[in-house]
């Protein structure tokens, strides 16, 4: 995969954290203590450190829920890919060796799944990060009142993770799929002789 998409992959997942750590502080600390204007005149400074802050982040996260969806991805793994084949790891290393063009397009399926994983984690704390503001009476809801706010955040928040946790479902289902028929289409030129 290219390290663009890579990079901008890890931005994604880490900005999506950047929400919930932030509405954590204002959780916790309040937004009194936040003045921006101290800021002023270090823009180009600011950008750098929360674009360094979201890629550690992102790092972090896509890590945390590739373990949180280890034993999920595992069934998966079973329901698509017969025993007869070899590890997940060893027919993505074939392909990659033998087709480029296949070993790009499995790349960009692999992204989405996990943007799409990171992103419902990624929910499940912005949430809870969400309720717990609602809760402690600091909300940002404007004319709302606390307990339609909560009611609200919870039900957007609720199907948003609903749909999420599906489409990684989807991708991922579609991905092993993929690898099954790439790793085999690969065989078959090269003749079965990968083992």
């Amino acid at each position: 995969m290219a390290t663009t998409a890579i990079f901008a992959e890890i931005l994604i997942i880490g900005f999506q954290a950047i929400v919930w750590l932030a509405l954590a502080s204002v959780t916790i600390l309040g937004t009194q203590c936040v003045d921006v204007s101290v800021l002023k005149g270090w823009e180009s400074l600011v950008t750098l450190f929360v674009l360094a802050i979201a890629y550690a982040l992102g790092i972090v996260v896509d890590r945390t829920a590739d373990s949180v969806f280890h034993p999920f991805d595992r069934k998966l793994r079973k329901k698509y890919i017969p025993d007869s084949l070899p590890p997940v790891s060893e027919m993505r290393l074939q392909i990659m060796s033998e087709s480029e063009g296949m070993a790009k397009f499995l790349d960009y399926v692999r992204s989405r799944v996990r943007i799409a994983r990171s992103t419902a984690l990624n929910l499940v704390l912005i949430i809870c990060t969400f309720v717990l503001l609602s809760v402690t009476g600091r909300t940002i809801s404007g004319s709302l009142s606390e307990v339609n706010f909560l009611a609200a955040t919870a039900v957007v928040g609720v199907v948003v993770l609903t749909l999420t946790v599906f489409a990684w479902a989807r991708i991922t289902k579609t991905y092993y799929r993929r690898l099954v028929q790439a790793y085999r289409i690969v065989e078959d030129k090269s003749g079965g002789n990968f083992r």
